[in-house]
């Protein structure tokens, strides 16, 4: 989830990346798609690189058009399974 804390109006999220760690003894991470806050938002895209042997997710997110004014919601979701 991401909270934009105060009003972007005019200087909106463009993009973001994350680093996520995990336990790989527990975890197998699937995948990772867009949340609900940009998948309704027009021209979002995601890219991942999942690393399951150190645990590690890296996320990309880009938009066409800057998510502005006030926002908060789910960014990215992770998709795992329990080992």
């Amino acid at each position: 989830n991401i909270d934009s804390i105060v009003d972007l109006t005019g200087n909106g999220l463009e993009s973001g990346e994350l680093v996520i760690y995990y336990d790989a003894r527990v975890l197998e991470v699937e995948s990772v798609i867009l949340g609900s806050l940009l998948s309704g938002r027009g021209a979002w895209f995601v890219n991942s690189r999942i690393d399951d042997l150190a645990g590690r997710v890296i996320v990309s997110v880009a938009g066409l058009t800057p998510l502005a004014g006030r926002f908060a919601g789910e960014l990215v979701q992770l998709h795992a399974k329990i080992k």
